[in-house]
C-alpha cells in the first residue's frame, strides 16, 4: 500500500514511495477486439531508481516472482463479463540472472523467480505465451499481477506491459492499452 504507480508518458509505470521488502503490483486496462497470445514485460531503467534500475534496490536488480493474466470479455453492450485466468504455457526473456530463469516466474512455488542481476543496469524485456489464444470480439479489460516476494527490496522500479502476439509484439504494433 505504500508504493505508488505513475504512469508516465511512455506508458510505462514508474513506481515511487516508500520502498518494502515484499511487493504486488496490479495493472488493469482495456483493448479492443482482437485475439491476443502473449504478454510483454519490459523492465525499464530510469534515474529516479538505484543505478538507474530497472529495479528498486540500491543496486537496481529485482526478481520477478509470479505473474498472473485474466481478462474480462467485453460483450457486445461493452459490459465486462466474469474473468477468466489466462493460463501461461512458457516465458523467454532477453537475459536471465544465474539461478534466476524467466520460466520460474510461471511457477507460484517458486521461491525466486526471475532475476536480471549481474546482466548491467539496462533494460530487459520478458514475453509470456499463453496456454491457447485469446480471442475477444468486443475487446476486454486486462489485468496483470507482478507479484515480488524474494525480498530484500527486490522489486521492479519501472515497467510496461502489452498484450498481442507474440510473433509481432513490439512496442509500434501492440494493442494498444488504456489504464483504468
Amino acid at each position: 500500500p505504500a508504493t505508488t504507480l505513475a504512469k508516465l508518458d511512455d506508458g510505462s509505470f514508474l513506481a515511487s514511495g516508500q520502498l518494502p521488502a515484499t511487493d504486488i503490483y496490479t495493472v488493469t486496462f482495456e483493448t479492443p477486439p482482437g485475439s491476443a497470445d502473449s504478454v510483454r514485460l519490459e523492465a525499464l531503467t530510469h534515474n529516479q531508481l538505484g543505478r538507474s534500475g530497472p529495479g528498486r534496490t540500491s543496486h537496481g536488480n529485482f526478481v520477478l516472482s509470479h505473474i498472473t493474466v485474466s481478462v474480462q470479455p467485453f460483450d457486445n453492450s461493452a459490459s465486462p463479463g466474469p474473468a477468466k485466468e489466462v493460463a501461461l504455457k512458457s516465458a523467454r526473456a532477453d537475459y536471465s540472472q544465474p539461478n534466476y530463469p524467466i520460466a520460474h516466474a510461471l511457477d507460484p512455488s517458486s521461491n525466486r523467480g526471475w532475476g536480471v542481476g549481474l546482466g548491467g543496469n539496462v533494460d530487459r524485456t520478458a514475453w509470456f505465451t499463453f496456454a491457447k489464444p485469446t480471442a475477444l470480439s468486443h475487446g476486454g479489460k486486462w489485468k496483470i499481477t507482478l507479484k515480488f516476494a524474494f525480498g530484500s527490496n527486490h522489486i521492479l522500479g519501472r515497467f510496461r506491459v502489452a498484450i498481442g502476439s507474440e510473433k509481432t509484439l513490439t512496442q509500434d504494433n501492440a494493442i494498444r492499452t488504456t489504464t483504468r
